[in-house]
């Protein structure tokens, strides 16, 4: 069995200084869902395996907030690519992963996130910002990725 853990980033200002979208900041109250997602993670000793994040600005902040929370150190692997990434390319992105690897976290954005929940799990489920899925996926190879293929195992939404 294999655990997919998917988080979209927290809450963001409407727009960044800069005007491009990939720059947006959190919110104050963006920051406050971070660290409750956090805790929340640390709380239930959730192991995030292998972290894959978009490396936009507020999914960045939302990982590092996240982050702290924790007792270890998380390694993460930040990812243009993930950035406004359609279903079809999480999918694909997805089933490069190593075999040996079981355990994966994907922070990203709407509607990707929502969009690869909904496909794997088989039934509609969005992700409000900050919100976190665990997934467990019955199968043992990341190419194996299917439609109704997982089961949420928990939502969480500070």
């Amino acid at each position: 069995m294999l655990i997919l853990n998917v988080i979209r980033h927290a809450d963001a200002v409407q727009n960044s200084i800069s005007g491009k979208d990939f720059e947006r900041q959190l919110s104050s109250f963006g920051i406050q869902q971070a660290q409750q997602l956090g805790k929340f993670i640390a709380e239930n000793k959730f192991n995030l395996g292998t972290v894959y994040c978009s490396s936009a600005h507020r999914t960045k902040h939302t990982f590092e907030l996240i982050s702290n929370e924790q007792k270890i150190p998380i390694p993460c692997t930040f990812i243009e690519s993930i950035y406004e990434v359609s279903l079809n390319e999480l999918i694909e992105f997805l089933s490069k992963i190593k075999e040996t690897t079981s355990e994966v976290t994907i922070i990203g954005h709407n509607s990707g996130v929502s969009n690869l929940v909904s496909h794997l799990c088989g039934e509609y489920i969005f992700l409000n910002p900050a919100n976190f899925v665990r997934i467990e996926l019955s199968i043992t190879s990341w190419d194996m990725l299917i439609p109704g293929i997982g089961k949420c195992k928990f939502h969480f939404e500070p």
